[in-house]
């Protein structure tokens, strides 16, 4: 649970920054990235 709250954080942060910082485009595809590990992390554990 903690970890899925964590990770809800920091979406919300890196959309926040992207808003400010207008690089959504980077931001978007690091989210990605890391969305594809952490569900294939999810999937072998």
């Amino acid at each position: 649970m903690c970890v899925s709250m964590c990770l809800f954080v920091i979406i919300v942060s890196v959309c926040i920054l992207s808003e400010i910082s207008r690089v959504w485009l980077i931001n978007g595809i690091l989210v990605i990235l890391y969305s594809r590990v952490f569900w294939s992390f999810d999937e072998q554990g």
